[in-house]
């Protein structure tokens, strides 16, 4: 009853709120110095320094400025307000004479304003890449307080965002200032950009170290070091794992207020290459000083290796490379979708220790934390613009595919530095038999390869027949099929092809083998065997996905119900309990370890003895009513074989048992409850349902569908109660249009009429009884599905055919308004969602997937 209850509060919400005030929570992480997290990745030494602001910040809805919470960042906000977040931080005169400053930011979500001071220095676009401020000096107050604001928005639709509203299988994500915000302090004259590129000879034997370095020359006129006479020295040393060398260039006199570049080669004789196995790294050490007086330094790592497609086959360091890949989401529902430092290290180390050697960072962009982790852990990475399934009609968009190119050349600005990623995304659930979505690809790899030299891929729900220009590598996607993909299917290319994503749910938990579908042991099965069919067959990798469960924004049919929207998918739940048995298997699989044996088992019947229960209630409910008396009877078969004079009888008042049409609704209701939490129930892991219901973007929609089918008790009660009010309102209904008419008919008459037209409802309480292992069968299930449509069409019809005849108007009178008002009510419906969200666009693009997933 209490699940009742919920359903029935979730639904009432859905259907009659209008919400006034939104609830804002705020989640934060515990307590940390971020001074200690990592000296090398925040640049810190003795030249350089940070200001943490993790603490003592004030957030306030714009419409309620005055009621201030004290909260600290990284924070996420679920409500949907925009937030405020508000700090002062001092800056002494020292400082602002001597110290560059500017305020970095590791993520933002989504969009949001950056005020100094109550001025605007900078405009989020969207997106969580991290970016920098400099302060200005002009609005910077000395020895005095200044005020940092970030008003940030959070609102994902169609029209502004990358993701959009729509999202199939994302990791939950909320608005706020989602990475970390310190100050960055250097001096006045400093090292403003350090720029390497990386050229290896054709043996691998030796390289040429490209260095781009710009000193920059803030100083105050006036100041000893702002002589522009003075002759400055920039000291690189560069340091492998076996060797190192320095070299020392000049630098003249620099302008204030100007800066000047300084290019530099070195030759490397012999190399340390990077590799999974032996993640090398070289460390360059950039120092610049006046007088042997240290002014400013600055270090940089990367690594050194060459990752190519040839004839169709990756090839690092000139071995055949095949990718071992996870996807990982980052985000804790506790927390709020927050990950801290510590947290990505254990997590990426025991990734690494499971034998993988690639993270996709599929549908969320990286902490670029985690990328600077990758490299001295011994991990590639793939990252990619947060798009999945984008429907033709939004692509062709001009401002759509605008945000795109703006996002990824965000991302190239953000994490093309970093030597772990060999892979930047256009994203995934493409069509590869779709014209339009091979233009939008072609156009941004384009863009991509252009700006680049790291790979350039794409992930399909199917490949393309022919390679796309600037497109590296084709995923192709995998969703838990029971039989895996032909060889051919991959290899018989023109181009190089990975499977990107292999997805099974595993809601069921432990069973006794593998034969129970959606259990730990079916997907330890289903992925040992994607790894053997990879191996065998040469490919050029997978990626698993996920290593962890984790939680979205909807609830999910094809992932399995769970009350706090956590996707079952992953190999672990979390990173203190690894005793599954599918992460075993792969890992075992991965690191040549013990080999496990995963139970065969005996599959477990889930027909759920209710429909049967039900059924056989209802049919003894209408097998006393149709014996209780001779005339009902009668009345029964003239309205299923006679229905034109049945209606008859009713217009000219021929008395009916209005108790007995009360019971039969009763019945009726209850068969027509039956019919439909059969076939939702059967499709309770349907995952083209669940696209289809994500094309509205509405999760109380979503939520209520999916109550429905995984729990079919209380469903049938909400559903027969639905199925009651439905009779009513079709009366109410009719006899609101009657008025417009010359012939007057009681209510009872049109209550009559609509009860008795439903009639051949309670001919189904047979099929009812068997319908779900029917479906599971999996043998007839179209036919059954046409079956049903066509039955459920001559229910209308019969209804129709009574209004004619109750009325005394033509029939063709009585379609022609019936049809337009449905095409009226449907068409609203669907005029709101696609104007709100485009939904149209989303539910033709769910269809078109129907034949391929």
């Amino acid at each position: 009853m209490a699940n009742i209850r919920h359903f029935l509060f979730i639904f009432a919400l859905h259907l009659f709120t209008i919400s006034i005030f939104s609830q804002i929570t705020i989640k934060e992480l515990p307590p940390y110095n971020l001074a200690e997290v990592d000296s090398l990745f925040f640049d810190i030494n003795q030249t350089r320094s940070i200001i943490d602001l993790k603490n003592d910040w004030q957030v306030y809805t714009p419409s309620s400025p005055d009621k201030k919470v004290k909260v600290s960042v990284p924070s996420t906000f679920a409500g949907s307000e925009s937030l405020v977040y508000e700090r002062s931080f001092f800056i002494s005169k020292d400082q602002a004479a001597n110290k560059n400053l500017s305020v970095r930011f590791l993520g933002i979500t989504y969009t949001a304003d950056v005020l100094l001071n109550d001025l605007v220095i900078y405009k989020h676009p969207g997106g969580i890449q991290p970016f920098s401020i400099i302060l200005p000096s002009d609005i910077l107050k000395s020895d005095s307080q200044n005020k940092l604001s970030v008003k940030v928005q959070y609102e994902l639709d169609d029209k502004n965002t990358i993701p959009i509203e729509q999202r199939f299988l994302y990791p939950s994500t909320r608005g706020g200032i989602i990475g970390d915000v310190y100050l960055y302090e250097t001096n006045k004259l400093f090292i403003s950009k350090l720029k390497i590129e990386k050229s290896l000879s054709q043996n691998l034997s030796s390289a040429t170290i490209k260095i781009l370095a710009s000193v920059q020359n803030n100083l105050q006129t006036g100041n000893d070091l702002a002589d522009e006479e003075k002759n400055y020295k920039l000291k690189f040393t560069l340091t492998g794992s076996t060797n190192s060398q320095t070299f020392v260039a000049d630098v003249n006199g620099i302008k204030v207020n100007e800066s000047r570049e300084v290019n530099t080669d070195l030759t490397l004789a012999t190399t340390d290459l990077w590799s999974p196995s032996d993640p090398r790294v070289y460390k360059l050490d950039v120092e610049l000083s006046l007088n042997d007086s240290v002014i400013d330094k600055s270090v940089k790592t990367f690594s050194l290796f060459d990752l190519s497609p040839e004839e169709n086959k990756l090839h690092l360091n000139n071995q055949d490379f095949q990718i071992k890949g996870t996807t990982y989401f980052y985000f804790e529902s506790e927390t709020g979708g927050l990950a801290s430092f510590e947290k990505l290290k254990k997590d990426l180390e025991l990734i690494k220790a499971t034998g993988f050697n690639t993270i996709r960072f599929a549908k969320v962009l990286p902490p670029t934390y985690a990328l600077h982790l990758c490299e001295s852990l011994g991990l590639t990475a793939l990252v990619e613009v947060p798009i999945n399934s984008i429907p033709a009609q939004i692509l062709l968009d001009d401002d759509f595919s605008n945000r795109v190119t703006n996002h990824l050349n965000l991302m190239i600005d953000q994490y093309s530095d970093y030597s772990s990623v060999i892979g930047f995304g256009l994203g995934g659930g493409f069509l590869g038999s779709n014209e339009d979505e091979i233009n939008f690809l072609r156009a941004q790899a384009q863009l991509l390869d252009e700006k680049t030299d790291k790979l350039v891929y794409a992930s399909f729900i199917i490949l393309p027949k022919s390679k796309i220009a600037s497109l590296d590598l084709a995923g192709l996607e995998l969703f838990g099929e029971t039989e895996l993909p032909k060889p051919e299917l991959i290899t018989d290319h023109d181009f190089s092809v990975f499977i990107s994503e292999v997805t099974y749910p595993s809601f069921i938990g432990n069973s006794n083998g593998y034969l129970n579908k959606n259990s730990y042991e079916a997907a330890a099965k289903y992925f040992s065997d994607i790894i053997d069919f990879s191996f065998e067959n040469k490919i050029n990798g997978f990626i698993l996905n996920s290593f962890y469960d984790f939680s979205g924004d909807y609830k999910s049919l094809y992932a399995g119900y769970n009350e706090q929207n956590i996707y079952k998918l992953g190999l672990l739940a979390n990173p203190e309990s690894t005793d599954r048995i599918s992460y075993n298997i792969v890992k075992s699989k991965l690191t040549n370890g013990e080999k496990i044996t995963i139970p065969i088992g005996t599959e477990k019947d889930d027909s759920p003895i209710l429909f049967v229960i039900i059924g056989l209630v209802l049919s003894i409910f209408m097998a006393l009513l149709i014996n209780s008396k001779r005339k009902f009877r009668e009345d029964a078969g003239r309205a299923l074989i006679r229905p034109y004079n049945f209606y008859a009888d009713i217009r000219d008042h021929r008395l009916l048992s209005g108790f007995q049409t009360i019971l039969l609704m009763f019945i009726l209701a209850g068969s027509f409850a039956l019919l439909i939490i059969n076939l939702l129930h059967f499709l309770r892991t349907n995952i083209h349902l669940e696209k289809l219901l994500l094309s509205f973007g509405s999760p109380s929609l979503i939520d209520m569908v999916i109550y429905l089918a995984w729990f079919p008790f209380e469903g049938f009660f909400i559903l027969f109660f639905i199925s009651i009010a439905v009779f009513i309102l079709f009366s109410l209904v009719i006899k609101l249009f009657s008025f417009s008419l010359k012939t007057k008919v009681y209510f009872s008459s049109i209550y009559y009429t609509v009860i008795w037209a439903f009639l051949p409802l309670s001919l189904l309480l047979p099929l009812e009884l068997v319908l779900y292992r029917v479906l599971i069968a999996n043998v007839i299930n179209p036919y059954v599905y046409i079956f049903i449509t066509l039955f459920l069409l001559w229910l209308g019809q019969r209804l129709l055919k009574g209004i004619h005849v109750i009325f005394d108007v033509r029939s063709s009178t009585v379609h022609f308004y019936s049809i337009i008002l449905i095409i009226v009510v449907i068409g609203g419906i669907l005029l709101y969602f696609q104007l709100t969200n485009s939904s149209l666009y989303h539910i033709i693009r769910a269809v078109s997937e129907y034949k391929f997933l």
